[in-house]
């Protein structure tokens, strides 16, 4: 894994061409790849770890950080979650499809319906997904708690800042945004489309097998998530994520 300003990135890319591409062409071409990932190989179940602690729980900047270690096989961005102390609500970053299930401080939480939740205390261990935010039966700004929750998500758009990327989901996105650039009339290069179109095709075909065997092997599931899943099959109130 290697973190990286954005602007590396778009450098290693501009150094193929004599004459500079700009630097919003490029990016545009890097995220124009990335959405092709997200299309060819389709959403990720991902499982994150993030934590809050004391009052501040909603400064994002110092205590709500997403500190997953399990994207090194394909790649990590930074994610944003912000956590609203009045309506005991936690948001999660657009790049989250879905929330397929949570855990708070190694024990599973269910879903609920909005209204179950807001007449509920926290003993309850439930929750409700309406869209980006995930909503709780009291201010969980209170504890000290470490969640883990299972999600559906897309790689996102990358913007300014930083991004941590292992060497073949960089090597991909390089390499996609070579070939889509040397495909354009003012940057045209068949020998530079050739190496990377090759480089592009192998990296794309090896996160679509490692996509694929994660999936197979069902290898995200934390702690005992069969035996404290059986409880949604008796409960009146269910409804998968928060319906």
């Amino acid at each position: 894994m290697k973190t990286m300003s954005v602007d590396s990135l778009i450098n290693e890319i501009a150094s193929d061409f004599i004459d500079r591409p700009p630097e919003n062409l490029i990016k545009l071409k890097i995220n124009t790849v990335i959405h092709i990932i997200n299309s060819l190989i389709g959403k990720k179940h991902e499982l994150l770890t993030i934590t809050g602690s004391g009052s501040n729980w909603e400064d994002v900047d110092t205590n709500w950080e997403d500190i997953t270690t399990n994207w090194e096989d394909l790649g990590r961005f930074t994610n944003d979650f912000t956590y609203d102390v009045d309506d005991n609500k936690l948001t999660i970053p657009p790049t989250i499809d879905k929330v397929e299930k949570l855990w708070v401080d190694d024990e599973l939480w269910r879903p609920r319906t909005y209204e179950r939740v807001v007449d509920g205390v926290i003993d309850d261990q439930i929750y409700c997904q309406i869209g980006n935010d995930i909503f709780f039966s009291g201010d969980m700004s209170s504890e000290t708690t470490t969640m883990k929750v299972q999600v559906l998500m897309n790689y996102p758009d990358i913007e300014d800042g930083y991004v941590t990327l292992d060497f073949d989901f960089r090597q991909t996105l390089v390499s996609g945004a070579l070939m889509l650039l040397t495909t354009s009339q003012k940057y045209k290069d068949p020998d530079i489309y050739a190496v990377h179109k090759a480089i592009y095709e192998k990296q794309l075909d090896k996160m679509r097998s490692q996509s694929n065997s994660a999936d197979s092997a069902e290898n995200l599931n934390y702690g005992s998530v069969d035996n404290l899943g059986r409880v949604f099959e008796t409960d009146d109130y269910y409804l998968p994520y928060g319906g």
